[in-house]
């Protein structure tokens, strides 16, 4: 009868738990080593870990607030459907920043993890100075390991992109070999859960069908419902390259046009400004042109990778969409680059093809300005264009003449660590309406409980209305007198038994039968008086219907001889006889038998 009513009615009828899927995040962090920079190498070193540090608790932030968030989202929903009657099993999960917000045990977090990696470039050398890893203590170590004399000639952004793309690439396979079949999440940058055959999501036309199938979602939208499949869940990868606006887009050989064209008009002229041609081999040309940017632009849009963003995404199968989106890393270029002055912030901004490159690279637009200067002393105005970022854009791109300034903004990188959240309450597989049927052997003891109080009730309300009428109750007094004898008494059949005695068995209205069966109660044995013939004497351990516990009362004297079926009166004196016949005789020597006649 329990489980009947455990199994239909205390079972929450939605089991609300939410596996809150967070993307992951891998970065890696290039940091200009141009020989300019040498002297500034240990303050870079210091802004690259501050700057770690700071995305690292970024993620620890968007991981716990987003379980805090989870957790009420689970109880509301678990509050409002399944509402007070039904117990539940989940319990609180302490948390320790904030005691009044308890985890709910029902919320799982799965991702929202950071690795970062950290490399240095220049036109020498070009190296990650230590795989991507989520211990910050390996970055610390080798950021600490890098020395100034690593710092030289220029830095060309091909190279730490290209860097980039490799570090990615050889970890993604590392991680292919070691978790596939095992951890898939880990093995492929992008996962969702397995499709099961023969079910649809487009099938699922209620949120409960809808949450039963695990590769599906429901996405509410204008007061209705959709079951959709689920998003993939990518790994996000991130190149940040961290320098000043003096670095080129790679470099270029001797056998360039435009540097072999310039260098035999200037250099003719000014060998001073030359670089000897071996270093110029060696380095590259120390020159750039605006249509190199677009070697870098390019490479930037090989380096993404995200097609569903394309129609026919959609039309493919479901086990295909992971074969696709898996085939090439997406990554993504954040520049946070320092300037000497504002003019040549102006200077480098004000030219077109920069500000196309940036925008094609990052996302940043660059908006112009105008405003108008006063001479002081002339008055003459000059109205002049003043080259600004866009604060709403350029998320990915930073140029500022103070580091400061540089950290402050940096701050907005973290809107990049953003997630969906997914999750849900499906239907309790534990609820079971077929015992309901187990009730029905209840219905005999519910309806005996119920005939029984109309009863009761009946029977009250009867007695109100005969107190009502009138009607009065008979009662019947008994009551009992106790006598107590005295132990030395005796009564025996010759001098008749004691007024009191005869008395009580007067007023008790025992009539004993004259020459008829009877027995006789023994005080102390607490058994009927029997007539032991083994030892001529009388006891009282005799019992009920046994022929010796069986004696006749006879009357002597004038009596003597009296009818069967008379019955002893008061003074009259009797004798007893046992079943041989023989008369009881009782003196101070004890009890014994005598013969009759």
């Amino acid at each position: 009868c329990f489980i009947a009513i455990y199994k239909t009615f205390l079972v929450p009828s939605f089991t609300f738990s939410m596996n809150v899927g967070l993307e992951d995040v891998d970065m890696v962090l290039m940091l200009d080593a141009s020989g300019h920079l040498a002297e500034d190498a240990d303050v870079q070193q210091v802004a690259a870990g501050t700057f770690s540090n700071m995305l690292r608790d970024a993620m620890d932030h968007l991981t716990y607030h987003t379980r805090v968030s989870a957790s009420k989202l689970v109880r509301d929903s678990r509050q409002e459907k399944n509402g007070w009657l039904s117990w539940e099993t989940s319990a609180d999960v302490r948390n320790d920043q904030d005691p009044s917000q308890p985890f709910d045990s029902g919320v799982s977090i799965d991702g929202g993890r950071l690795r970062l990696a950290t490399g240095l470039f220049n036109a020498y050398s070009t190296r990650a100075l230590h795989d991507l890893t989520f211990a910050a203590h390996t970055q610390v170590q080798h950021l600490e390991n890098a020395t100034r004399a690593e710092y030289r000639g220029y830095a060309p952004w091909y190279d730490a992109m290209a860097t980039c793309s490799d570090v990615f690439s050889a970890k993604g396979q590392r991680d292919f070999q070691k978790y596939r079949g095992a951890f898939p999440r880990r093995a492929l940058r992008c996962h969702r859960p397995e499709k099961v055959d023969g079910m649809e999501c487009y099938d699922g036309k209620t949120q409960e069908a809808c949450t039963d199938m695990p590769f599906c979602d429901w996405v509410s939208a204008d007061g209705e419902g959709k079951c959709l499949e689920k998003r993939h869940l990518c790994r996000k990868q991130f190149c940040v390259i961290i320098g000043d606006s003096d670095a080129l887009c790679q470099k270029r050989g001797l056998e360039d046009e435009q540097w072999a064209q310039a260098g035999a008009d200037v250099c003719a002229r000014k060998p001073d400004l030359c670089m000897p041609d071996g270093e110029v081999k060696r380095l590259g040309v120390p020159v750039e042109w605006s249509v190199e940017l677009g070697e870098c632009e390019a490479k930037a849009a090989d380096m993404l990778w995200d097609p569903r963003d394309d129609a026919d995404f959609e039309m493919l199968p479901y086990a295909e969409k992971a074969t696709r989106l898996n085939e090439k890393d997406d990554i993504k270029v954040i520049m946070m680059l320092t300037v000497q002055s504002d003019t040549q912030k102006q200077l480098r901004l004000s030219s077109q093809r920069f500000r196309q490159f940036v925008t094609e690279t990052t996302g940043c637009r660059i908006v112009p300005t105008d405003d108008t200067y006063v001479h002081p002393v002339t008055g003459l105005k000059t109205t002049y264009t003043l080259w600004t970022l866009d604060e709403a854009t350029c998320t990915r791109f930073i140029m500022e003449t103070d580091r400061d300034v540089i950290a402050s903004k940096s701050e907005r990188i973290k809107d990049l660590l953003e997630s969906d959240v997914q999750g849900g309450g499906s239907p309790n597989p534990d609820q079971d309406a077929r015992y309901l049927i187990c009730l029905l052997g209840v219905l005999p003891l519910a309806f005996y409980f119920g005939w029984t109080k109309l009863v009761q009730w009946y029977s009250q309300a009867k007695t109100q209305a005969r107190r009502a009428f009138g009607f009065k109750k008979k009662m019947i007094k008994v009551t009992k007198t106790v006598i107590e004898k005295d132990q030395e008494s005796t009564c025996d059949g010759s001098e008749g038994c004691m007024d009191v005695e005869m008395a009580e068995i007067q007023k008790r209205k025992m009539p004993i039968s004259l020459n008829a069966k009877l027995t006789l109660r023994a005080r102390f044995h607490g058994g009927n008086l029997r007539s032991n013939d083994t030892d001529s004497v009388a006891d009282g351990r005799g019992r009920a219907y046994d022929q010796c516990a069986t004696w006749f009362a006879e009357p002597v004297g004038d009596t003597l001889g009296g009818k069967v079926g008379d019955s002893l009166q008061a003074q009259q004196p009797f004798r007893l006889r046992n079943h041989e016949g023989k008369f009881l005789c009782v003196d101070q020597s004890g009890s014994g038998f005598v013969g009759g006649g």
